[in-house]
């Protein structure tokens, strides 16, 4: 029996009014909602963070899922049958169509990202791009059911366009400005010709 239970029967054996109930706890507060935007700013795990790693990493995942297109689909009307099959072609048309336009813009973010950067980073971005595409490597290898299942529930994360956008914008005005750095430094100065110096492969005087 709990013990503040014995404790209120025996006061009440004793005469003596038993204590008041304890008062509630207060309930807990509500889990916050994220907000869409910070759904859409969500990094999936074991991507790089850093935009420009980020998006390449983004470019090899999705032309992954791509490769596996025409895999998937086969698997698909070969379940569906031939009814379905067509009214899903539609929409799946569509999707690759979306597809398309999203590779290019990562392709344009890091192309443009590359020619501003004052280092080399194309190395870096291989490696990132590489890890993005090996995420369906254990997909490739699963029986057919399953091997839908993961290509069907991948989505491009919403953060790849933003961070290509941003990466693109960035890099746009960092390029703009070393031109216009380059064309206001001053013209270099002329070769002297003064005593000591021979211009156009002249001989000395002998």
């Amino acid at each position: 029996m709990p013990l503040a239970l014995l404790l209120t029967l025996a006061l009440a054996g004793a005469g003596q009014d038993p204590p008041p109930p304890p008062a509630p706890s207060p309930p807990a507060p509500a889990a916050a909602v994220p907000s869409r935007e910070a759904l859409e700013d969500v990094i999936p795990d074991g991507a790089p963070t850093d935009d420009y790693e980020f998006v390449a990493w983004c470019h090899g995942a999705l032309a992954g899922q791509v490769e596996l297109d025409p895999i998937v689909e086969k698997d698909m009307d070969s379940i569906e049958g031939k009814a379905k099959a067509a009214q899903r072609r539609a929409g799946d048309q569509e999707i690759a169509r979306q597809h398309k336009i999203y590779l290019a813009l990562y392709e344009k973010a890091l192309a443009a990202a590359e020619k501003a950067s004052p280092v080399a980073i194309h190395d870096k971005g291989v490696e990132a791009e590489l890890k993005g595409y090996r995420i369906w490597g254990p997909t490739r290898n699963k029986p057919p059911i399953w091997r839908m299942v993961d290509w069907g529930n991948w989505e491009v994360p919403p953060h790849c366009q933003k961070a290509a956008q941003r990466l693109y914008d960035r890099s746009t005005l960092f390029g703009a400005a070393l031109k216009t750095e380059a064309s206001d430094a001053p013209p270099p100065a002329a070769a002297s010709t003064g005593p000591g110096t021979r211009a156009s492969g002249a001989k000395p005087p002998s």
